[in-house]
């Protein structure tokens, strides 16, 4: 049985840690738009270092935690 109320649709994601939030986006179990809103949430700016992490993830499965690690810690998220 379907529900009429959209809100039904919407994914939500639990909130966890900066760190699981990443290793679960690069094992490919988080989409990049809610990889994004939970960075979001933990205050994470989408500087163009980190976009462009993202973009090469998107494209080719290719960045590794470690690489996101190094930019956030850089960015001044400790609780990495």
């Amino acid at each position: 049985m379907k529900s009429s109320d959209s809100s039904a649709c919407e994914t939500v994601y639990p909130a966890t840690s900066l760190p699981s939030v990443v290793r679960e986006y690069v094992s490919g179990s988080l989409p990049t738009h809610a990889f994004v809103d939970r960075l979001s949430k933990h205050g994470v700016t989408i500087v163009p270092e980190l976009e462009q992490l993202i973009r090469r993830h998107e494209a080719d499965n290719s960045v590794k935690f470690a690489d996101f690690a190094r930019v956030l810690l850089w960015m001044g998220v400790y609780n990495m």
